[in-house]
Order: C-alpha cells, then sequence, then structure tokens
C-alpha cells in the first residue's frame, strides 16, 4: 500500500512560515537571499504560493490579535496579495527561521509600515509555533482547495 511507503503529516511534525504580502515588496536579491536561509536548512517539504481570504487570515491570527483595534485592518491586509507558504519538516524550524528573519531584515519591516501606511506593523514572515504547524498546514490547505474548487 502507498500509505505504508509515504509518510502522512500526521506522522512527523510540521511548522509553516508564511511569507506575508510584504514579501512582494523586496528587491529580488533579499528574496533569494531569503529562499536560500530557508533551503540552507534543508527541511522544506513543500513551497505554495496563496491568497488568503479574509475568512482565512481570521481563522490563523483571530486568538491573538483579534482583541486589537487594527485586527480587521490586518486581515484585510494579509488578504490584499499573494504569500508564499512553506511546509518545513520540523516542528521548531519556523519559530526559529521568523526570529533570524526578523532580525536580518528589521531595517526593510521598519520601512515598510511607513510606505504601507496601516494601522499594525507588518513584520514580513508568519513563523508557526512548535504546536501548531498541522493546524495551520490545514487551515492553508483547505484555501488552496476551494480556490481549486
Amino acid at each position: 500500500m502507498l500509505e505504508r511507503r509515504y509518510e502522512r503529516p500526521n506522522d512527523f511534525e510540521v511548522s509553516i512560515l508564511l511569507f506575508k504580502p510584504e514579501f512582494n515588496f523586496l528587491p529580488e536579491a533579499d528574496k533569494d537571499r531569503l529562499k536560500n536561509l530557508v533551503e540552507s536548512y534543508g527541511k522544506t517539504l513543500f513551497v505554495f504560493q496563496l491568497i488568503l481570504d479574509r475568512e482565512t487570515a481570521r481563522k490563523l491570527w483571530q486568538e491573538a490579535i483579534g482583541h486589537f483595534p487594527w485586527a480587521e485592518s490586518y486581515y484585510n491586509h494579509m488578504s490584499s496579495a499573494p504569500c508564499i507558504a512553506i511546509v518545513l519538516r520540523d516542528a521548531n524550524l519556523a519559530e526559529k527561521l521568523k526570529k533570524e528573519i526578523r532580525l536580518q531584515m528589521s531595517d526593510f519591516i521598519s520601512r515598510i509600515q511607513k510606505n504601507l501606511g496601516c494601522d499594525f506593523i507588518p513584520d514580513l514572515v508568519h513563523g508557526s509555533c512548535p504546536q501548531c504547524g498541522l493546524h495551520e498546514f490545514q487551515i492553508l490547505f483547505s484555501q488552496v482547495i476551494n480556490f481549486i474548487n
């Protein structure tokens, strides 16, 4: 049987690294640098581009930011342009990469808030916490399936 030869998502831990819409404003050299950083860990399962709808953005972040006055603005932003989702085979890796990317790209992140004129701080990248990776993968994958249908 095929399922015995290949691992299923519940057989290993995953994390999600999500480059947010502001990623689209990066120069190509910075995009390549981030790609190389992610690939240097060698734990990428797959990468896909998607445009989140507001409901999916709300599902992903309502618990963390839903109580802030700028939450609706954030959901709008997250559904305004394509995102890049990277599924990693390591429950802790997305959070680690998120911190490293935000540190390396801090100048860009501080400039982009002024350019976007938003009432929240854009931060370029989301990294799932170790216990949320599979759940976030399921939410994002259902968004892709809905788009295809």
